[in-house]
C-alpha cells in the first residue's frame, strides 16, 4: 500500500514538472519571432506575443525585458521600469547573466529620470488640485473634471482625489448638456430681472417654462423653488450659501470696494450716510462681507428719526440700478452690483427700524421685496459669469 503511494507521488511530482517545463516552452515558442517583429518596429504585435507569452510563464524573463521594450516605446516609462527590474530579477534567478545585464542597465537608464519624474508629478500634482477644486467652488465643471481626471492618474491611491472626481463627474451628469444649462442660466437671469420690474406674472411664466423644459439642470431646479415660494427670497442658510459662492469666485480676481466715511450734512433734511461703491465689477461682484459690515456701522451711527428716510431712499435706488440691469445688455453687471449694495444697506437699516419699532405695512412688504431681489442681484452675478 505504502509502494502505491509513493509511485502515485512521484508521478504527480513528474506531471508537475511537465506542465511547467510546458509553460516555458509555449512562452518561448510566443517569443521565438520578437527579434524580427523588432527590427520591423511591430511593437503591438511584439506586445501581444508577450501578454500571451507571459500568461503561460509569468516568470520568463524576456517575455518582460520585450515587454519592458514596448512600454519605453509608448512613453510608459514606470511600467517600462518595472518590466525591466521582473526581467533582471527572473534571469538572475535562472542565471542569465547576459540577461540580467542587459535589463539591469534598461532599468538603471529609466531609473534616474523616473525620480525626477516624481518630483515633477509632486509639484504638478499640488498645482493641479487647488485648480480642480477652485474651478468645482466656481462651477467650472468641465475645467474640475479634467484636472481630477489627471490627479486621479497621478495619485491613483488618493481616497480624496477620486472622491472629489465622481463627485464633480456626478455635478456634470445632473447639469446636463453644457449649451442647455447656458440657456437655462440666461432664462433664469432673464426672470429674476422680471420679478425685480414688477413683471411677476411674466416672471411665473418663464419660471413655469424654464423648470418645465430643464428640468434636469440646476437652473430648472431653481425655478421650480421659485414658483414653490412665490418668488420670496430663501432662507438665511440659502443667501449664506449664495454669498460665500460669491466670494470664492472672486478669488480669481480681487475686487476692490471703496467704502466712503460716513459723513452728515448740517444742512440737509436726511444724513448723506455712506454707501459701499465699487468700481465696474469684476468676476464675482461685490464683497458682500465689506459692504454688509460698512452698511452695519453707517446705520448704528444714523439718527432715530432718519432710518425711514434713509431706509426708502437706499431702497428706491436700489430699485432703479436692478430696471437698468437687463441680463446680457452693457452695464448690466455694474448695475446688478450697485443695486445689490443698495439693498444691503435697505436691509441693515429696515433690522433698526424694527428695532426701534418704527416699522408699518408699506415698510414690511418693501423689505422683504429688498431682501428678495438682494438674493436676485447674487443670482444675476454668478448666472451673469
Amino acid at each position: 500500500m505504502n509502494m502505491l503511494r509513493l509511485i502515485a507521488l512521484v508521478v504527480i511530482v513528474l506531471a508537475s514538472n511537465l506542465a511547467v517545463a510546458a509553460d516555458r516552452v509555449t512562452a518561448d515558442a510566443m517569443l521565438a519571432n520578437v527579434p524580427t517583429l523588432l527590427k520591423e518596429n511591430n511593437y503591438k504585435t511584439i506586445e501581444d506575443m508577450c501578454s500571451r507569452a507571459l500568461q503561460a510563464d509569468n516568470t520568463t524573463p524576456n517575455a518582460h525585458y520585450y515587454m519592458g521594450l514596448v512600454h519605453e516605446k509608448n512613453n510608459k516609462p514606470r511600467d517600462a521600469f518595472k518590466c525591466y527590474q521582473s526581467a533582471a530579477l527572473n534571469a538572475t534567478k535562472e542565471k542569465d547573466a547576459s540577461l540580467a545585464a542587459k535589463a539591469s542597465a534598461a532599468a538603471k537608464k529609466l531609473g534616474a529620470g523616473l525620480i525626477e519624474l516624481d518630483a515633477i508629478d509632486t509639484k504638478l500634482a499640488d498645482k493641479l488640485q487647488k485648480l480642480a477644486d477652485e474651478a468645482y467652488e466656481a462651477g467650472q465643471l468641465e475645467t474640475a473634471r479634467s484636472a481630477f481626471s489627471a490627479l486621479v492618474v497621478m495619485l491613483p491611491d488618493n481616497a480624496t482625489i477620486k472622491e472629489r472626481f465622481e463627485k464633480v463627474t456626478v455635478a456634470l451628469q445632473e447639469r446636463g448638456d453644457p449649451i442647455k444649462a447656458k440657456i437655462a442660466a440666461a432664462m433664469l437671469a432673464e426672470t429674476w430681472y422680471k420679478v425685480g420690474i414688477g413683471k411677476k406674472d411674466e416672471a411665473a411664466d418663464q419660471a413655469r417654462a424654464l423648470s418645465a423644459q430643464y428640468a434636469n439642470t440646476e437652473y430648472g431646479k431653481e425655478a421650480a423653488a421659485m414658483l414653490a415660494r412665490n418668488f420670496a427670497a430663501p432662507d438665511r442658510d440659502e443667501i449664506s450659501k449664495l454669498a460665500k459662492k460669491l466670494k470664492d469666485e472672486k478669488k480669481t480676481k480681487k475686487v476692490v470696494v471703496a467704502v466712503a466715511p460716513s459723513t452728515t450734512d448740517s444742512t440737509a433734511s436726511t444724513p448723506k450716510v455712506s454707501t459701499p461703491v465699487s468700481s465696474s465689477p469684476p468676476r464675482g461682484g461685490v464683497d458682500v462681507e465689506a459692504v454688509e459690515k460698512a452698511a452695519d456701522e453707517a446705520t448704528k451711527a444714523m439718527p432715530k428719526d432718519k432710518l425711514v428716510p434713509a431706509f426708502t431712499e437706499a431702497y428706491k435706488t436700489g430699485k432703479a440700478s436692478y430696471a437698468k440691469s437687463t441680463p446680457g445688455s452693457e452695464g448690466n453687471q455694474e448695475n446688478v452690483a450697485n443695486a445689490l449694495q443698495h439693498f444691503i444697506k435697505a436691509e441693515s437699516i429696515y433690522q433698526r427700524i424694527e428695532d426701534e419699532k418704527l416699522t408699518n405695512a408699506d415698510l414690511a412688504s418693501q423689505s422683504k421685496e429688498a431682501s428678495m431681489l438682494r438674493y436676485g442681484c447674487m443670482k444675476m452675478t454668478i448666472l451673469g459669469h
